[in-house]
């Protein structure tokens, strides 16, 4: 990955900007300066003249992007998406760069030149994918941006534009063709309240089905099958959606023989993203019992009645 990141300007490719008023506070998240690392403390993002990149540990990633960019809280689900994210300062310590590891893409958090913050990519020839698209808008929204533009090609513009009706920011420099693609896909989609969808967060609430039935799980291919799904799903390979955890529930529930849930599991899972390559397991054997013969039956044993003694004569 890119050590360092270019100052952002409105030839970037790919990125959002707050088209908002600045965001009220003393000290810019863009600009903010990396404190001293302080002993046992993994919660700082590693110093900008570090060899190499460093991973902070796993969940403490969220935790330090929420200090670095000043944030009140961190949605669920975008840390979870953050998880395996790597976070460093550009060397110029103007910006943040965020190295995800599920794309090898690095999104850069600073300032445009004009002052405007700018969440976007470090490099034109990467391409703004799904997994971008949430995880900028994601920042946007944590951050209290109301109002975004969105940069890019067509395609970047439209999964900007998509997961921003998603998320409930407002686009102002960008409608899409309402006979697009895009535009059909979003007005099909069953819309929530935020409120609803604060409270039915599925993202996170596979990860805690799929915690629960691997700690609860006695048979350890069906316990090694679950964990496996369960790192797959924290390192972002899939991310799931409402139906996919109605469905999981469902295969996975006692109804099923442990076994048997887990394959129809794997078998849905590895449709809906073949990346995700989930072995199945192989039925349990029936421990077969030998036949006993049955026992031969004999006929009970008929006794002759007793000869009845003659009568004497008197």
């Amino acid at each position: 990955m890119a050590d360092d990141a270019a100052p952002p300007n409105d030839d970037t490719l790919g990125g959002i900007q707050n088209a908002g008023p600045p965001i009220d506070d003393k000290t810019p998240a863009a600009t903010k300066k990396a404190e001293p690392k302080k002993e046992g403390d993994s919660r700082q993002p590693p110093p900008a003249d570090a060899e190499g990149d460093q991973e902070l540990p796993p969940n403490q990633v969220a935790e330090s992007l929420r200090v670095a960019l000043g944030l009140k809280a961190l949605d669920p689900h975008l840390s979870e998406m953050l998880r395996t994210a790597q976070l460093r300062l550009t060397k110029d310590q103007t910006g943040l760069l965020i190295d995800m590891p599920q794309n090898e893409h690095s999104l850069h958090c600073g300032k445009m030149k004009d002052g405007t913050e700018f969440i976007g990519m470090l490099n034109k020839k990467m391409i703004v994918d799904e997994h971008d698209a949430k995880v900028m808008i994601g920042l946007a929204k944590a951050r209290g941006w109301k109002n975004i533009n969105v940069q890019g090609t067509d395609a970047e513009r439209d999964r900007l534009w998509l997961e921003a009706q998603r998320q409930g920011l407002n686009v102002t420099n960008y409608v899409p063709d309402p006979n697009s693609e895009v535009a059909k896909a979003w007005l099909a989609e069953p819309k929530q309240s935020v409120t609803e969808a604060k409270e039915e967060d599925f993202h996170v609430k596979t990860m805690q089905l799929l915690q629960g039935k691997a700690t609860a799980a006695t048979d350890k291919d069906v316990k090694a099958g679950l964990e496996d799904t369960l790192k797959k799903f924290q390192e972002g390979v899939f991310t799931g959606t409402a139906d996919t955890f109605k469905q999981l529930s469902e295969m996975l529930s006692d109804k099923n023989e442990a076994r048997a849930g887990y394959n129809l599991a794997a078998e849905f899972l590895n449709k809906a993203e073949p990346k995700l390559a989930l072995a199945k397991l192989d039925a349990p054997v029936a421990t077969a019992t030998a036949a006993t013969p049955a026992a031969e039956t004999k006929a009970p044993e008929t006794k002759a009645p007793a000869p009845r003694p003659e009568p004497h004569l008197l």
